[in-house]
């Protein structure tokens, strides 16, 4: 079991944005033309989507019983770490935020020395997995990160996303993504929607 000291530990490793685009290629990005007044969007093919959501009375219980289980798949998987980046250019910490959650969220980011202009990617190791997903879903819920945040495993076949409904979107990106994981989701408490529709 992790302890708060074990989290100390485990800080985030930062990555520049542009050396994790060039190492991971399949990021969706989205870039804002000015000219035009819209964005030019990259999201890739995907051998398979999944919508995968967690029973929770509330949003709080959902995304930590989320977390865990996330971190659960991936253990058994082998996998130790996941890289987080946002689709768009923007810092972390481009807003802030009076809501408590989302304030607390924030400051993790600070306490793990996240500057306010750090626009790049995270390294987060599978022992934290719980605790930075619960911080970013409440970000993503409350808007106080602007751009979606994506994540993929160090051998890049997998893209998920934590959408503001704080249910799991999973790309696999091969064949063999699906062989490995998918035995895992199905012995797990995650459960699929069926029409992909997030509420």
């Amino acid at each position: 079991m992790t302890t708060y000291i074990d989290e100390i530990r485990m800080m985030l490793t930062k990555i520049k944005r542009k050396e994790c685009l060039e190492k991971y290629t399949l990021f969706p990005v989205r870039v804002f033309v000015k000219s035009k007044q819209d964005y030019n969007e990259f999201f890739p093919e995907f051998y398979k989507s999944y919508v995968l959501t967690i029973a929770g009375k509330s949003f709080k219980t959902k995304i930590t019983r989320l977390g865990k289980e996330v971190r659960d798949i991936l253990k058994d998987m082998g996998i130790k770490d996941l890289v987080f980046l946002g689709d768009e250019n923007i810092p972390w910490r481009y807003r802030n935020s009076d809501y408590k959650p989302a304030k607390a969220a924030l400051n993790y980011l600070k306490d793990n020395k996240i500057g306010k202009k750090f626009k790049g990617a995270f390294r987060v190791e599978i022992g934290i997995i719980p605790t930075f997903i619960k911080h970013l879903s409440w970000l993503t819920r409350t808007n106080t990160v602007l751009p979606y945040v994506y994540f993929t495993n160090p051998e890049h076949n997998i893209v998920g996303h934590i959408c503001q409904y704080g249910n799991f979107h999973l790309h696999l990106l091969n064949e063999e993504a699906e062989i490995s994981m998918m035995p895992n989701i199905v012995d797990s408490k995650f459960e699929f929607l069926i029409d992909g529709h997030c509420t």
